[in-house]
């Protein structure tokens, strides 16, 4: 309950007047008595002009007593106090402007009342009080005497008891996750700014432009690997072919034919093939036509964009709460709830991607300081060409003598048919070209997307479920 102290001040008289009111009083006392008995009369009610004075006085009683009469009210407009009693009253305290006449004192009283005083008091009161102590919930004290300190004390239902933090774990904190435009800073029960991290790193893959190839170069005409004798004219059903396996790159230097028992040709006049075994064997000429090998195309494209990576999530933390809190078991803390908009638990934290430990510390959030960016694009390459043509000329000799060259019999387009005469020896050659290598075309490759943006110097939070008020 609120003390209430009632205080009253009065304006001293004048040494002078107080010896003369303590020596009417001693007159008027009994012989063998000190200590004089008082009556006490209100005095008349004072002036109501500016200029008059106050009530007159009270009548002294006739008995041995010493009579004190009480001073009257003040005028309302004047500053004299009312008209004491006898020498012997004390007067009452004048008014201020439009003020009430104070109470006639005893020696060591008010000012006299009336004109026989020149001093005035005034009378104020002062209320003071005072309110039970609150409860602070974190100094381990039961501040208000209600025999429950801290978390257990009901004053304290936006805190809590959080576990103690584990090994290799440090804490406690007070974690924010989201926009970093919504990010409310730091509290005074966590002032300290501990961890400002990012999470969700949004990478797209890079967009690589098309590969191409340029044409074919480098490409060789090469002549067939077979050339072969008719045993009739060009149009005709043969009965029995002369094979002439040329080796492989031949072509402008004179070339025998040659298989696995070695070089070999084949001679003129021989007369053993046909339907019967009895006509000529070299009537026409034929071989396939050459083809197109080897070669290249130049690459181009495949030029990567990539999007810069940005973070699509936010985290700070904060610390430095006190931990003298108590009113919880043994090994735990009391703590401030967190509020909205932070996480719902308060939180411990360790470096690395990490599990959370066992216990109340379960919700994970994992955060990053940075990260490195190695998206791009592939190389574009180019298939071996295709479709390519050429042209070339079969010169046929017949000579018997390895390699040489020095009776041509016919000369034809590769991929054509040439009749002969004389049914002459075939099995030396040349091949020249005639048209090299053209068209055709290669096959881009290449040119997709590689690498991954990833976070770096990772940091786990392991959070209490939600806690908030």
């Amino acid at each position: 309950m609120p003390r209430f102290t009632r205080t009253f001040s009065y304006t001293r008289p004048t040494p002078a007047l107080r010896l003369t009111v303590l020596g009417a009083l001693l007159a008027l006392a009994p012989a063998g008595c000190f200590f004089p008995e008082f009556t006490f009369e209100e005095g008349g009610a004072g002036g109501t002009t500016s200029s008059g004075g106050g009530g007159t006085g009270g009548t002294p009683t006739t008995t041995p007593t010493t009579s004190m009469t009480t001073g009257g009210t003040g005028g309302s407009t004047t500053s004299m106090g009312g008209t004491g009693g006898t020498t012997t009253s004390m007067g009452g305290t004048g008014g201020m402007t439009g003020g009430t006449g104070g109470i006639g004192g005893m020696t060591g009283g008010g000012g006299m009342g009336g004109t026989t005083t020149t001093s005035d008091t005034t009378s104020t009161m002062e209320t003071t009080s005072s309110m039970p102590p609150l409860e602070d919930c974190q100094n381990g004290i039961d501040d208000d005497g209600d025999g429950a300190a801290d978390c257990m004390d009901s004053d304290c239902m936006d805190f809590s008891c959080v576990p103690a933090v584990p090994n290799t774990w440090s804490g406690y904190f007070l974690l924010y996750e989201g926009s970093p435009v919504g990010d409310p800073g730091c509290t005074e029960q966590f002032p300290m700014d501990s961890y400002v991290g990012n999470f969700n790193l949004n990478a797209p893959a890079a967009t690589c432009a098309a590969c191409a190839c340029g044409s074919p170069s480098g490409e060789v005409c090469t002549p067939p690997s077979l050339i072969v004798g008719l045993d009739v004219p060009c149009g005709g059903t043969p009965s029995l072919l002369s094979q002439l396996f040329m080796p492989g790159g031949w072509g402008a230097v004179c070339t025998t034919a040659q298989d696995a028992s070695g070089p070999y040709y084949s001679p003129a006049g021989l007369t053993i093939c046909g339907p019967g075994g009895d006509q000529p064997c070299h009537q026409a000429i034929t071989a396939d036509a050459p083809t197109v090998s080897g070669g290249f195309c130049t690459p181009s494209g495949g030029m990567a964009t990539v999007t810069p990576a940005t973070w699509d999530g936010f985290g700070h933390a904060c610390s430095g709460a006190t931990l003298t809190g108590k009113g919880c078991a043994i090994g735990q803390t009391c703590l401030p709830k967190p509020a909205d908009p932070y996480i719902g638990g308060l939180c411990i934290k360790k470096a690395g991607v990490q599990n959370c430990p066992a216990g109340q510390f379960s919700q994970k959030h994992v955060f990053f300081d940075d990260f490195t960016d190695s998206r791009t694009c592939t190389g574009c390459n180019c298939g071996i060409p295709t479709g390519s043509t050429c042209a070339g000329n079969i010169t046929t000799h017949a000579d018997s003598v390895q390699n040489q060259c020095l009776s041509p019999v016919a000369t034809f387009p590769a991929g054509t048919c040439q009749n002969l005469t004389g049914n002459p020896a075939i099995g030396n050659s040349k091949f020249t070209v005639t048209s090299p290598p053209a068209g055709g075309s290669c096959t881009p490759g290449g040119g997709m997307p590689s690498g991954t943006a990833v976070g770096t110097f990772p940091q786990t939070f392991c959070c209490m479920p939600d806690q908030s008020p």
